[in-house]
């Protein structure tokens, strides 16, 4: 069960200016997310579908051990609040009652036209919940990477989409995917500060 929402009940806890520092520092000890190198500095892939191929396996493995602690994929309900940026999880076969994460808008996989959309691209969420993916969009566009220029295209796979979920998550820091579906779509969104709400 889902339900997008504009406000939660429950807003994520803010952390004060110095509190951000010290998480930014590793003060409050690792960031399971964070990355020494910024990877849409790096030069582009010479060959983007090995590439994306090859991050979904990295992103499988790298889901396969987040799912040790954090279950997202064996939520009961999930809830979306698109102004806060926030997924709410209820029930996880991991043991959390509640948990809550921020989100950006991957894509949508649309199963009944068989086509895929850019978060960036898709009107029909909030513009800053597909952001920091629109990055993916600048990068593309410097480095000449047409699928991640273009809006969207038909005659796409789940499998292709996975793929460009992959992408996402190995160019832009997260600590995972996760696949909500609605009726005949899937919405792939990045998924960062996993939070226990118990």
């Amino acid at each position: 069960m889902a339900r997008w929402c504009k406000a939660l009940s429950m807003r994520p806890v803010v952390l004060g200016m110095m509190g951000w520092l010290a998480l930014g520092m590793g003060l409050l000890g690792p960031v399971p997310w964070a990355r020494a190198d910024d990877p849409l500095t790096l030069p582009p892939p010479a060959d983007f579908a090995k590439f994306a191929k090859d991050c979904a396996a990295e992103l499988e493995q790298a889901m396969t051990k987040l799912a040790e602690k954090w279950d997202v994929q064996s939520c009961q309900s999930w809830e979306l609040s698109q102004s806060e940026m926030v997924i709410t999880f209820t029930k996880l076969k991991t043991g959390q009652a509640k948990a809550s994460a921020r989100v950006q808008l991957i894509g949508t996989y649309n199963a009944t036209l068989q086509a895929w959309e850019w978060g960036w691209a898709n009107r029909s969420f909030e513009a800053d919940l597909a952001r920091d993916v629109a990055k993916l969009k600048d990068y593309g566009t410097r480095h000449k990477l047409s699928k991640l220029t273009q809006r969207g295209w038909p005659k796409a796979d789940e499998a292709e989409c996975r793929q460009l979920a992959a992408v996402a998550w190995k160019l832009l820091p997260a600590a995972g995917v996760f696949r909500a579906q609605v009726g005949g779509q899937t919405h792939f969104f990045l998924i960062r500060d996993l939070r226990d709400l118990r």
